[in-house]
């Protein structure tokens, strides 16, 4: 198993992002970001391996119909993505596997995804809350805005407007270099993906991939 992020990594990004969003908010500016804005939710989002076993390994904890319905969910997330990324010869790769950090996903494609917004995270609820709060990726931890809420929402398409504070940009540069030093080169790829990928080789270990944190007993 590999070492649980949420107990190791997940607490020391969350405090960084919590003494951010105070310099922000005694700066004058107010994070629009809530409990219930779901909005972002609907977006392309890229995790590394790690955090896809992460989350594999906490939703094989989860009583079984919960689990079932989280990866009925996360299959079905997966297959939409995955058509689109197959309308792109570039970005065909970007289906069916984890990508090296040299890999890119096109603009084209990026763009088709974030301003459609119509994907929700399998693991959002209807009352938009995130079901799997405790093991969020750090793409989703990291991600705050103090514009308001209605300019991330679907029936805007002009991403230009969101404003992201500097020293949020500057809180994320800090954060990189720890989530480089757990994940080294272990890939990374859309999140229902590659959870897909993660529930295989957790069920059948010869189908596991090279990850440097992994570690019996952790």
């Amino acid at each position: 198993m590999t070492l649980r992020l949420q107990q190791h990594l997940y607490p020391i990004i969350d405090i960084m992002v919590k003494e951010a969003v105070r310099d922000v908010n005694d700066e004058g500016s107010k994070v629009s970001c809530r409990k219930g804005c779901d909005h972002c939710c609907h977006l392309l989002v890229e995790i590394s391996w790690t955090e896809a076993l992460e989350m594999a390994y906490w939703l094989a904890e989860q009583p079984e119909s919960e689990r079932n319905h989280f990866i009925a969910r996360i299959h079905d997330n997966a297959k939409d993505a995955r058509e689109l990324f197959l309308q792109s010869r570039r970005d065909k790769q970007y289906a069916d596997r984890v990508l090296d950090e040299e890999a890119e996903i096109s603009e084209a494609t990026h763009d088709a995804y974030f301003y459609d917004k119509k994907r929700p995270c399998p693991f959002l609820s209807t009352e938009g809350v995130c079901l799997a709060y405790e093991v969020r990726p750090s793409t989703c931890r990291t991600h705050v805005v103090t514009s308001p809420a209605e300019l991330c929402s679907a029936e805007v398409s002009d991403s230009d407007d969101y404003d992201i504070p500097e020293r949020i940009d500057d809180m994320r540069d800090e954060i990189a270099p720890l989530n480089i030093a757990v994940n080294g080169d272990s890939g990374w790829g859309h999140l229902a993906i590659m959870v897909e990928l993660a529930l295989a080789s957790i069920q059948d270990p010869s189908k596991m991939l090279h990850t440097p944190l992994a570690a019996s007993g952790a």
